[in-house]
């Protein structure tokens, strides 16, 4: 078995990881006065974390994708990816700018993440049972 998109899931999910422990590091050495000008602190370590959170999830979805070949595998991951985008990449936007019209589309990202677990959910439970003998 091997879907051409697991790779991509594999690799966007390996991505994530890199930016957020690279923006965990920035965060607390070199953006701290900036970050503390827009108090976007905790908006800024919550964005790294989810990204990170879904860099594992990504990464565990494009092993199961690849190993199982389930279409729901490839929705996970797309749903992961957008949610990322939108709800990490505003937070990082608002807590580097100050820009307030940015956090409008953290709640976007933040369904299409929890849209992502649930068709997780779902594809799992519908898994045929394996039965040994």
């Amino acid at each position: 078995m091997n879907h051409p998109a697991s790779k991509w899931l594999l690799a966007i999910g390996a991505l994530f990881g890199v930016l957020a422990v690279l923006s965990g590091s920035m965060g607390s050495h070199m953006l701290r006065g900036q970050l503390e000008e827009f108090s976007g602190t905790a908006n800024f370590i919550l964005a790294s974390n989810y990204l990170f959170y879904h860099a594992g999830g990504l990464l565990f979805t494009g092993l199961l994708l690849e190993r199982l070949e389930r279409r729901g595998f490839l929705y996970v991951g797309i749903f992961f990816i957008v949610g990322s985008f939108l709800f990490c990449g505003s937070l990082f936007t608002y807590s580097l700018t100050g820009l307030r019209g940015v956090t409008a589309m953290a709640p976007i990202g933040g369904v299409n993440l929890i849209l992502g677990w649930l068709t997780l959910v779902v594809t799992c439970v519908r898994l045929p049972s394996s039965k040994k003998r």
